[in-house]
């Protein structure tokens, strides 16, 4: 009889347990993204030693994320490594701490030279849209030239990049927001950011679903 209650407590405190809201790695680790959006998105690029925070134990979802950033977290989810050419593909990379990640991205064809006359302005924020060429092309996938559905269609068809949105839209890399607009020209959040790249994380395959 006691080796029973004792069974029951221990399922009932079990079942107690499952029922309390969990909290992510990430949300102890940083102290400004428990119960945001994105937490969980930013939670497994962490975790995967993909992202990291700063030096203040916050991570600062809502903060843009430069080119150079993007782009270092992407090559790492490829698992590619910084190129050891001692020529720059840029002229504004000499001496910054992602010159080999930029000059690789070159050689692998996911940053495009002439798109940015000459200089990179690896610190500058990124653009959504860039950021979807970046996916695409890292993923081996080609622009596409239909029919756009977003609600800001006109603003979306102006940028160089309207093919490769379209494509990350149809391969499920981004969505949009609620009222249905893409913003291509907006620079896109560290949240923002971690939730299009785990969605490139599942599409490489490293990221089991």
């Amino acid at each position: 009889m006691r080796k029973t209650i004792w069974s029951f407590m221990v399922c009932a405190v079990l079942g107690l347990f499952l029922l309390i809201p969990t909290t992510t790695a990430a949300a102890v680790l940083f102290t400004d993204i428990k119960g945001h959006w994105a937490e969980p998105n930013i939670s497994t690029l962490v975790d995967g030693k993909y992202i990291k925070g700063y030096g203040d134990n916050t991570f600062r979802p809502d903060r843009t994320i430069s080119r150079a950033e993007f782009l270092t977290i992407l090559m790492n989810i490829k698992g590619l490594k910084a190129s050891s050419s001692s020529a720059n593909s840029f002229g504004d990379i000499s001496g910054h701490w992602a010159r080999g990640l930029i000059n690789e991205a070159v050689s692998q064809g996911i940053v495009v030279k002439n798109e940015y006359s000459g200089i990179f302005k690896p610190d500058q924020a990124l653009q959504r849209s860039e950021a979807t060429a970046m996916m695409v092309r890292a993923l081996g996938q080609q622009p596409d030239n239909g029919p756009i559905t977003f609600t800001d269609k006109a603003n979306v068809e102006k940028s160089i990049y309207r093919g490769y949105i379209k494509s990350a839209y149809d391969l499920g890399l981004i969505s949009g927001f609620n009222d249905g607009q893409f913003k291509p020209f907006e620079s896109i959040t560290r949240a923002q950011a971690c939730t299009v790249l785990n969605n490139f994380l599942k599409k490489t395959g490293t990221l089991q679903i």
